[in-house]
């Protein structure tokens, strides 16, 4: 019990320094590579199948003419703690601004991805977060968001699952 609070709290501190700190960092680096990346495969579900961004379907594929991508070390390990995917959207100056599409971070420092935090390409606002709770490589926990709060949450029904309250889940 104690062990699920840490995680969660370790998660939560993570979540909202990563949220907060880090986009402007993004901002700042210009590193990205030339070649298409890939995210490693994940189970395929019925939104993937609809298109709807999820790290749950297939391999999620971003080319480099519309996405650019940004790695960040933070325990300098030679292995990328947060991965930012920027969408490039053309200017009125003929070149593109970058809109922040998807976050991925892992939070426990194994090499794996722990969260997925999926952006509105055009608002910037949080739509979903999948997360794997207890670092197994399997989601475990949804969240959709409207207005920066979590409106459903989802979970796995292998997991340990929160109870939902008046507030959709959150405590």
């Amino acid at each position: 019990m104690v062990f699920e609070m840490l995680k969660v709290l370790i998660l939560l501190i993570f979540t909202i320094f990563f949220g907060i700190v880090l986009p402007e960092l993004a901002a700042a680096d210009a590193s990205s590579s030339g070649a298409p990346e890939t995210v490693p495969p994940k189970q395929k579900t019925a939104a993937a199948k609809k298109h709807e961004p999820t790290a749950k379907g297939e391999t999620l594929k971003f080319d480099s003419r519309e996405y650019e991508i940004r790695r960040y070390d933070l325990n300098k390990d030679g292995k990328p703690d947060i991965i930012n995917v920027f969408k490039k959207i053309p200017n009125k100056k003929g070149g593109f601004d970058l809109h922040i599409y998807l976050k991925m971070m892992d939070l426990n420092h194994d090499s794996k991805i722990d969260t997925w935090r999926f952006f509105d390409e055009k608002t910037g606002a949080v739509m979903k977060e999948e997360l794997d709770k207890d670092f197994d490589g399997k989601i475990d926990r949804t969240d959709y968001f409207a207005d920066g709060i979590v409106v459903r949450s989802e979970f796995d029904s292998g997991a340990e699952e929160i109870p939902a309250g008046k507030n959709g889940g959150q405590k």
